[in-house]
């Protein structure tokens, strides 16, 4: 079913028609200082649904699974080894004797999802959100930022997805960007500076917004 276009709303107003329970239930969760991840998904999850609403054939799904993607040099010439993804990347075929390794869980994927006219659907990646419930001091987060910059090197290797895609790392209210950047023709991962998911203005909410408003009509 094609979705019909709509003129996309700048992300303020968009911003504007989120109901204000999704905010609350977040923040009130975060603020009881939770010690473990899954008391953060439930008001996460809603927290996402309200900014990227199915109703324009967003997605949110957790523990989404991100497949490794083969090298193009590994790829039989008749495909007969690879079965291609609903994010556009060549993955093993499950026809292909043992066990696929490295495959990541991230806790949130947001993707648009296009209905293709086979009745197959495609994804295209519009973000990704790890939760991490971490006690420690702000300089010991690089015991768990190896584990998102591999999620977004598995990312970048797929082909439906915005170009400079965003990934979050939240640990409760401190967020941590990354981004895939292309300088030079070359694709990097960069690490953005850390802020407060609170902070006033409410930049985590803003910049989601402006990524759900980007991705309002179909890719």
């Amino acid at each position: 079913m094609p979705l019909p276009y709509q003129p996309p709303p700048h992300p303020q107003q968009h911003k504007a028609t989120l109901d204000p329970f999704i905010f609350w239930y977040l923040k009130s969760v975060i603020q009881t200082d939770p010690h473990y991840e899954h008391q953060i998904y439930g008001p996460f999850n809603v927290y996402l649904q309200g900014i990227f609403p199915p109703w324009r054939r967003f997605a949110v799904i957790p523990q989404a699974l991100i497949r490794p993607v083969v090298p193009a040099e590994q790829i039989d010439d008749d495909l007969a080894n690879v079965s291609i993804g609903s994010t556009g990347g060549f993955h093993k075929s499950r026809k292909i004797r043992g066990p696929e390794i490295n495959k990541s869980y991230p806790d949130f994927l947001v993707v648009r999802v296009k209905t293709l006219p086979s009745g197959a659907r495609k994804y295209h990646i519009v973000s990704v959100v790890e939760i991490k419930v971490d006690d420690t001091p702000v300089p010991s987060i690089t015991n768990i930022n190896e584990q998102m910059m591999r999620y977004m090197r598995r990312l970048a290797d797929l082909p439906h997805r915005s170009r400079n895609l965003i990934g979050y790392l939240v640990c409760k209210n401190l967020v941590i960007p990354y981004r895939i950047s292309h300088p030079n023709g070359e694709r990097t991962i960069v690490q953005l500076p850390a802020f407060n998911m609170f902070a006033p203005g409410d930049p985590f909410t803003n910049r989601l917004c402006a990524e759900a408003v980007q991705n309002w009509n179909e890719i």
